[in-house]
Order: structure tokens, then C-alpha cells, then sequence
């Protein structure tokens, strides 16, 4: 996959583990968990 995405396989590890909910990875969902983040600062 992170050949694919031209990633490094540690960044996609690491997008994988800080996004994923219970139900999976959503895009949607880790773009608001992103947005919320960089908010609090």
C-alpha cells in the first residue's frame, strides 16, 4: 500500500494507528480527528 501511495510504510503505519475506530479507518472520519488536533493546538 505505501508503494502504491508513494508513503513510507511507517507513514502509513502511523496515519493507520492514530485514525483507525473500532469499525475501521474511515477518511472521513481521520480528516475531522486531524482538523480537531491541529484546532487544540
Amino acid at each position: 500500500m505505501a508503494q502504491v501511495l508513494g508513503r513510507s510504510p511507517s507513514t502509513i503505519s502511523r496515519e493507520l494507528r492514530r485514525n483507525a475506530q473500532p469499525a475501521g479507518y474511515a477518511s472521513t472520519t481521520a480528516r475531522a480527528c486531524a482538523r480537531r488536533r491541529r484546532l487544540q493546538g
